[in-house]
This record gives C-alpha cells, sequence and structure tokens, in this order.
C-alpha cells in the first residue's frame, strides 16, 4: 500500500495534471479523510481551471468548512469560476474571519455583479471596528460595488470619501463613477468638498466628480478644474486635466474648444514639468478638439521628453479627423528611439485607418516594425497591419512570436475582428510593497481591442484612460517595477 506522502504526491501530481477522470476520485478522498483535504482541494482546483466545472460546487461549499487551511484553498480554487448560483456562499464568506478568504470572495461578488450582495459589501465597507474591518477588505468592498453599479451604495462611497486612507478614497472615487444611473445627484456635495474640504481629501473629491459627470459636465465642475489647472500646485492640475477629460470628452454635444484652448495655454507654460505636459496632452486628446491638433503635432515632434512624445502619439489616435498633417508625423514617430513613442504611434494609426481606411502608405514603416525588440510595437504594428490586405503573410509570420500579445494582435488581425465600442474607462492605482503610490513607472498596458499603450504612472500612481473599449485589461510594470 501507498504511504501518506506517496499518496499526497500522487495527488500533487493529478492537480498538475488536471486531468478530469480524476474529479470523481479526488471529490471522495475528500470525505476518507486519509489525506491533507487541503492539498485534495487544490488538485481540483486546478482541475476546475482546466475547464472541468464538476468540482466548483464541492469547492463553493468548502468556503464553509471549519478547517482555515481549507476554506482559504477553496477560496484560491474558485477565484474566476463561479457564477450566480454560489452567491449565497459567497455573500458569507465575505464575511469570513479569514482576510484572505473575504477578499476573495468579495472580488467574486464584484467579478459576477452579484446584486443581492450590495449589503453585505455595504457592511464591509463600512464597518469600523472588529474582525473584517481592515482597510483591504473596505478597499475590496468599495471596487465590488463600483462593478455592481448598484445606486444604493452611493451614500456609503461618499462617506467612504472621508476615510483616511487614501487607497480607499481612490477606490471609492472610481466605485462612484460606476454606479447607474449615475449619482449625478452628488455633485453639489462633491464640489463643496473639493472647495472646503481637507487638502488631502480635494483630489479624490475631484475624481469622483469628474466620474459622475462623465460625458455630462456641468459648468460650476467645468470651471472650478480649469482653475485648478492654471494654478500652481502641480498635481491638483494633473487630476482637473483628468477630470476635464472624463467630464468633456465623452459629451458628443458639448463645445469643448474653450476648455481646450485654456489646456493649451497651460501646457506652453509647463516646460518645467514633463508630468504635467502628458496629463495635459492626454486631455487634448480625449476632448478630440480640431485646432488642437497641430499643438499634439508639435508635442509629438519636438517635445523633449519621451513620454509626453509617446502621450501626444496616443493621444492623435484618441478621435480621429482628417488632418494632412497627422499622418506623416505618426510615421515618423515609427523610428523614434524609445519605443514608448514606436507603439503608441502604431497603436494611433491603426485607429485612424480604422475610420479613414489608409493603412497602406504606413505599411512599410509598419512592417519594419514587426521585427522591432519591444512585444508593445510588433503587437500594435500587427494591429494597424491587420487593415492591409497585402500585410496578411508578414502577419502569419508571427505566429511563432514568443511573446503572447504579440501572436493573439496577429491573430486578432488576421481574423478582422472589430474592436468594441470606446464605451468604458480604465482606472488603475499603483502602489508599491508598503502601500505607498508608485510615481512614474513605465507601464505597459494591453487594452480589450489588443492595442498595448506604453507609459508611465502619474504623481499619484494612478494608470487612467478614457474612452477605451469595454472588458479586461492587463497592466505590466516595466524598468524593475
Amino acid at each position: 500500500a501507498a504511504s501518506g506522502e506517496e499518496l499526497d504526491a500522487v495527488v500533487e501530481l493529478l492537480g498538475t495534471l488536471g486531468d478530469r477522470r480524476a474529479t470523481g476520485p479526488l471529490t471522495d478522498e475528500l470525505a476518507s479523510g486519509r489525506l491533507l483535504r487541503e492539498r485534495v482541494v487544490g488538485a481540483l482546483g486546478a482541475i476546475a481551471h482546466r475547464d472541468d466545472p464538476r468540482p466548483i460546487p464541492t469547492l463553493v461549499g468548502l468556503l464553509g468548512d471549519p478547517d482555515l487551511s481549507v476554506r482559504r484553498r477553496a477560496a484560491q480554487a474558485i477565484a474566476g469560476l463561479t457564477d450566480a448560483r454560489a452567491e449565497s456562499a459567497l455573500v458569507t464568506a465575505a464575511r469570513d474571519p479569514d482576510r484572505e478568504v473575504r477578499l476573495i470572495a468579495i472580488g467574486e461578488l464584484g467579478r459576477l455583479r452579484a446584486p443581492h450582495a450590495v449589503a453585505a459589501l455595504t457592511s464591509a465597507l463600512t464597518c469600523s471596528s472588529g474582525a473584517g474591518c481592515d482597510v483591504e477588505t473596505a478597499a475590496a468592498a468599495a471596487r465590488a460595488l463600483g462593478a455592481i453599479g448598484d445606486e444604493h451604495a452611493s451614500e456609503p462611497l461618499l462617506s467612504a470619501l472621508d476615510r483616511p486612507e487614501a487607497r480607499l478614497r481612490r477606490d471609492a472615487a472610481d466605485a462612484l463613477a460606476r454606479l447607474r444611473p449615475p449619482a449625478i445627484a452628488l455633485a453639489p456635495e462633491l464640489l463643496r468638498r473639493i472647495r472646503v474640504g481637507a487638502a488631502d481629501r480635494r483630489l479624490d473629491a475631484l475624481a469622483a466628480l469628474a466620474g459622475v459627470l462623465r460625458g455630462r459636465p456641468n459648468p460650476t465642475a467645468t470651471e472650478l478644474s480649469l482653475g485648478l489647472v492654471e494654478g500652481d500646485d502641480t498635481q491638483s492640475a494633473e487630476v482637473a486635466a483628468g477630470a476635464l477629460a472624463a467630464m468633456l470628452g465623452p459629451c458628443a454635444g458639448c463645445n469643448a474648444e474653450p476648455a481646450a484652448r485654456r489646456l493649451e495655454r497651460r501646457l506652453g507654460r509647463a516646460d518645467h514639468d514633463p508630468e504635467l505636459r502628458r496629463s495635459l496632452v492626454a486631455a487634448l486628446g480625449e476632448l478630440g478638439v480640431d485646432g488642437t491638433r497641430g499643438t499634439l503635432t508639435a508635442r509629438l515632434a519636438r517635445d523633449s521628453d519621451p513620454l509626453v512624445r509617446a502621450e501626444a502619439a496616443w493621444a492623435l489616435g484618441k478621435k480621429a479627423a482628417p488632418d494632412g498633417k497627422i499622418a506623416p508625423a505618426l510615421e515618423r514617430a515609427l523610428a523614434d528611439a524609445d519605443p514608448a513613442v514606436r507603439a503608441n504611434a502604431a497603436a494611433a494609426i491603426y485607429r485612424t485607418a480604422r475610420t479613414q481606411g489608409a493603412v497602406a502608405p504606413h505599411s512599410g514603416a509598419l512592417t519594419r516594425l514587426l521585427a522591432d525588440p519591444d512585444p508593445a510595437v510588433r503587437a500594435d504594428a500587427a494591429l494597424a497591419l491587420g487593415l492591409d490586405p497585402d500585410a496578411r503573410p508578414a502577419l502569419a509570420r508571427l505566429g511563432d512570436d514568443p511573446d503572447p500579445r504579440v501572436r493573439a494582435a496577429a491573430s486578432s488581425a488576421l481574423a478582422k475582428r472589430p474592436p468594441g465600442a470606446p464605451a468604458d474607462f480604465v482606472a488603475i492605482h499603483v502602489v508599491d510593497f508598503d502601500g505607498a503610490p508608485l510615481a512614474g513607472a513605465r507601464y505597459r498596458l494591453t487594452l480589450p481591442d489588443g492595442s498595448i499603450k506604453l507609459g508611465a504612472t502619474d504623481g499619484r500612481g494612478d494608470v487612467r484612460e478614457e474612452s477605451a473599449p469595454r472588458g479586461g485589461c492587463a497592466l505590466e510594470l516595466l524598468d524593475g517595477h
């Protein structure tokens, strides 16, 4: 007979192999008690992640097991796999005394957009003492409430903007932006907080205001934001520029030209601050005013900071319009020394060509980029070349590319998969292992349409992208971050 250690090794191997035939015997083994149950749970979870749904009900049931190690392994195993049938068990697990179990359960409730979880999540957000009242749990609850989007969460999320923990305030601000219908009624209170609130909390109130007014600006909020842009506080100016992008960018019927002109003038006074220039350039791209494209083209050609040039390239692809100067500027940028500029210029050509059908003039330069050392450059070039029927042989050769993002982009280009409509926004807060904001960190952001943006976090450690397609994103930090 095999020893316990040998049986444990067999269980681990079965999980590694993910063989569906092992599901029944492993489930039976849970009841026998011969082996470490958490190890059997881990193996069942591995099999479930190999597209065998049969272990999932058993794993969900184990969220209530009296053994903490079993609950933890069950929670780890079900992450990303549950459906609405697990909602009740997940609500219970969201109150688990163990933080890891709580966080996974709360994350699943958000992923499922579980409508009956709002009360439990609100409790996790607002509790102030006792087990389960840590800031990580509250922040996770805020994110889940935002994903669910229930308007009844508006007041608890507003209250969270008063909490001392910056990360929680930011998650609450982003969650308010995702409520449906939009919590426009909170605008007067948010405006008040921006004017008279504590200095360290005004910017989170501003971010929340921009979210609830996304695509629905009012004159007071617009003027307040412009005043902050024109002020001397750089961080306030950056957040205010982003707020203007959120409020005015998606607003089809708004006259954004007066605001764009004031952003242009502020950009002309920001030569000493590349971080602020990036924020202003990004906002101008979102506003999409015809008369400001010359400013963006000039920044792409001549700004001394490569990340500003990269942001300008990306911005020129945001709201494409016929312009004889943009196409040559983007093609020149394909030869820039910095990969961020090359990648973002290729992505901009892809976006403009989708509406104007003019990728063929760039095909030679884009084809050369298929051998670029940076995978983001290769991926964005591949997407653009997908609009040129003559580029199919070159794209087919990317099936052997070592980077999965490049292979995915080439496959999408060959299949001519249409991108989603720009109907969402991205807000990611990047922190170090101590929870401090990671400012100026270079990143690679893969969007749902397969395009990849290269950029850097702002002064608050934020990555923000307006008018993005709906779907999942992937963020990778570069340069050792």
